[in-house]
């Protein structure tokens, strides 16, 4: 989701606030979008010819969990604080 909502804005973004012009703007959309696309080809190649399906779902579980843990008790605390708030103003 967050790949097409960058996208989609590039290109303005490149021509309105890095002035580049619209064909160079264009073009290095292209390449992000298309280095987007290949990269995890790329890499699952790597990583499962060196690391083994195991391996490789295991570091991707644990790099996962060590993202997603602390994000998830960031926003569940600020969460309760606007409950708090929402109930203390009446």
């Amino acid at each position: 989701m967050a790949f097409y909502g960058i996208a989609s804005n590039l290109v303005n973004y490149l021509t309105t606030q890095l002035h580049e012009d619209t064909v160079s703007s264009i073009r290095n959309v292209n390449n992000w979008s298309g280095s987007i696309w290949l990269t995890p080809i790329f890499g699952a190649y790597i990583v499962d010819s060196f690391l083994g399906r195991f391996w490789t779902f295991t570091f991707s579980s644990v790099i996962y969990i060590m993202v997603f843990t602390p994000t998830t008790l960031l926003f569940a605390s600020a969460l309760s604080c606007l409950v708090l708030l929402h109930r203390s103003s009446g």
